[in-house]
């Protein structure tokens, strides 16, 4: 699991490896299909699109992610342990208490997210059970969870997702559910004309937006979050309004049910219509250029929603400005900020752990560069990979040490990334100063590397 942070010397993409430890701090979290590091960060930036937080230099509300009160976390795997973790450690049988906490937890799920999501959530209900609550009061707890499924690909009755409130956005052309291409999605009249919206349980909605202009989805065609999804007129607003409106409550403690949400979702459809109708052209017929201003329209809506709801009245430039400067710093050395050289060093020194428990004078095997895998006695083999590890510190180290800006930067910014330099370095000798690790070089008679001094 990951969670989504500012970019600083310590955490250059802005995102780190952590878990939901408690439903205390309302959060998102977003099921996201199978997928690296990499993409699950984009999914975790589109949620700051969402929410328009600042990112880069596009200001939006002008507050970062490490400025709100709330936590951004994704994952392309179930995670249940963290989750029942979590539930766990609320005491007692309050259903009042359970309800708050519960109305902390906002989730999103993309295309096969939502089999992991479901997961998830039932294994929380069945966790519910386990503390002797009945169903009728898992069902009042569970419902103030909230859940933004993109694409409905999961039983359109809602039934196989229990009690949860549920706002689905979906295409009508995308085949995840040929259901909604194949039925009367006509929007009420007067309204936006390609949006269609049904309650199909009584803890869930689907939105339905029928793809148009240049480039629309075609029915039998893969979709693409971000193309079909994220940047679509109306679809993102929507997407946005959901989200915006679920943390207002988690953050508000105000209780949730379908009805929540629909004066939201009626205003980005008026606002969606208004523009229809100002620009007297067929949604059809828009081009790429068209779709993309309609885009941006319906987005910086939501910008100035999110102010006015939140009452947020005044931006701080000069801090944002100079929080601009300092990414762009980062930036430009991130590719020698990698944690790969950490992991890396923890690894090796696994390598060499395998062997502690082994008789030292015993043969074992090792793979030695064109020589193969050869027969050694364990203490030649621990002295072997102990060396290599030093060598390769040492190589790392004098990395560390030529990093630099190729172009001046003020004295705070570099004085931080002397700090992280500094506390690089430190990690990876305390790594190797490790009890464990000491005790087995200790066996084997071994010159142990001295601890730098910083």
């Amino acid at each position: 699991m990951y969670k989504k942070v500012g970019k600083t010397f310590n955490s250059p993409y802005g995102i780190i490896d952590k878990a939901i430890k408690d439903f205390n701090r309302p959060f998102i979290f977003f099921a996201v299909p199978l997928g690296n590091k990499k993409d699950i960060n984009g999914y975790l930036s589109s949620l700051v699109y969402l929410l328009r937080l600042r990112k880069g230099k596009e200001i939006n509300i002008g507050l970062d992610v490490s400025d709100v009160p709330f936590d951004l976390y994704a994952s392309s795997s179930a995670d249940i342990d963290s989750f029942v973790d979590a539930l766990n450690k609320i005491e007692g049988k309050d259903i009042s208490v359970y309800k708050r906490l519960f109305r902390n937890i906002n989730f999103v799920s993309f295309c096969n997210g939502s089999h992991d999501l479901l997961s998830i959530i039932k294994a929380l209900h069945n966790q519910l059970l386990e503390k002797r609550f009945n169903e009728v009061e898992i069902k009042k707890i569970m419902s103030q969870i909230s859940v933004l499924q993109v694409v409905d690909n999961l039983n359109v009755n809602g039934k196989r997702i229990p009690y949860v409130t549920t706002n689905t956005v979906h295409i009508k052309q995308d085949v995840e559910n040929r259901k909604w291409f194949k039925e009367d999605t006509k929007s009420e009249e007067g309204s936006f004309s390609k949006v269609f919206v049904k309650n199909v349980a009584k803890n869930k909605r689907v939105i339905v937006e029928e793809s148009f202009g240049e480039g629309a989805l075609q029915f039998g065609c893969d979709h693409d979050y971000t193309f079909h999804y994220l940047l679509f007129p109306v679809m993102n607003s929507l997407m946005s309004i959901c989200l915006v409106n679920s943390v207002y409550s988690s953050l508000k403690g105000e209780e949730i049910d379908l009805d929540y949400y629909s004066k939201g979702i009626e205003f980005v459809l008026d606002k969606a219509r208004e523009y229809e109708l100002s620009k007297g052209k067929k949604l059809d017929d828009y081009t790429t250029r068209e779709l993309e201003e309609f885009s941006n329209y319906m987005i910086n809506i939501m910008t100035e929603y999110v102010k006015e709801k939140f009452a947020i009245n005044k931006i701080n430039e000069d801090e944002i400005q100079r929080r601009i400067k300092e990414e762009e710093s980062v930036r430009e050395i991130a590719t020698s900020l990698s944690d790969y050289y950490i992991r890396r060093v923890r690894d090796k020194i696994s390598d060499i752990l395998e062997y502690k428990d082994v008789s030292l004078d015993d043969l074992a095997e090792i793979k030695l560069g064109n020589a193969g895998r050869v027969k050694l006695p364990a203490r030649v083999i621990i002295s072997t990979m102990y060396k290599a590890l030093i060598s390769y510190v040492d190589e790392i180290i004098k990395g560390i040490d030529k990093v630099d800006f190729d172009s001046p930067k003020d004295e705070e910014i570099r004085l931080k990334l002397i700090e992280w330099k500094k506390n690089y370095i430190r990690n990876i000798y305390d790594m190797l100063n490790s009890e464990e690790l000491i005790e087995l070089l200790n066996k084997c008679d071994l010159e142990i590397q001295d601890k730098r001094r910083l």
